[in-house]
């Protein structure tokens, strides 16, 4: 942080559908190249580390098992630099899947956010691979790539200089959404990674969504959607991202590159 203003990333890795290996290499390279501009706090998209068009393979053990070793990659490659990475995948907990965001931090997991408002439209039905964030006791812990932290919902992360928290992808469209929640909370930075399909207007509607949500909030909020490589299928995807502030984007990407 410098002159009170953090540095912050949204990137949108070329993703390969179910490929957690290669997903993960392609996190580690966008992550280190963000880091190379100075970026400190890095948000990669929702469900980054397997890609969100796995359909029934989110349900499988063994995919389970290869995504966490992939995460476990990127955690070790985080070693090597100060910034705070978010990356997406889906968790086993209780017996039951979760769709999450892994704050990531030299070598350690900070925190788990669990998805609790699930989508179950545009061609995706969430409530079929994953349970609701909401169903996890307050202060739950679990053992995850090797490490014990935190997993749950409304967490706010505190640093030396700033405090964030994380909406992922259909919960910023709730009529009371957890980053309002967070922002009343003392969040600064609210930060949503998305899986979100592209329609006639949609990025029209989501560029006034980020605007309102970081008027309303009085905060910086960041926003990484899923890239082309998801577009495998019926959906498509553009890998927008933005930045904004208090109501205005201070940057953002052109679609499908």
């Amino acid at each position: 942080m410098k002159y009170g203003f953090v540095k912050t990333a949204a990137v949108v890795p070329q993703t390969a559908v179910g490929d957690c290996n290669a997903n993960a290499k392609n996190i580690i390279s966008a992550a280190g190249e963000a880091v190379e501009k100075g970026a400190e706090l890095i948000l990669c998209p929702e469900l980054c580390i397997t890609s969100s068009t796995c359909g029934d393979l989110f349900v499988q053990p063994y995919f389970i098992r290869l995504c966490e070793n992939a995460v476990k990659e990127v955690i070790q490659s985080t070693t090597d630099h100060d910034a705070i990475v978010i990356v997406g995948a889906p968790i086993l907990f209780m017996n039951a899947v979760y769709n999450c965001s892994i704050v990531i931090h030299h070598g350690n997991i900070a925190g788990i956010v669990a998805k609790s408002i699930l989508r179950n439209m545009s061609g995706k039905d969430e409530s079929r691979h994953f349970s609701s964030g909401s169903s996890i006791p307050t202060g739950s812990r679990i053992v995850y790539a090797g490490q014990e932290t935190e997993i749950g919902t409304g967490l706010i992360f505190r640093t030396e200089a700033y405090t964030f928290g994380i909406e992922i992808g259909s919960e910023s469209q709730a009529p009371l959404s957890p980053g309002a929640e967070l922002a009343v909370a003392g969040a600064e930075i609210i930060l949503c990674p998305s899986a979100m399909s592209e329609y006639t207007g949609g990025n029209a509607i989501a560029r006034q969504d980020i605007m309102s949500q970081s008027r309303r909030m009085k905060c910086g909020y960041v926003f990484a959607n899923s890239g082309w490589g998801e577009s495998t299928s019926k959906a498509s995807y553009s890998g927008y991202a933005s930045i904004a502030e208090c109501g205005e984007i201070i940057t953002e990407t052109e679609l499908f590159l």
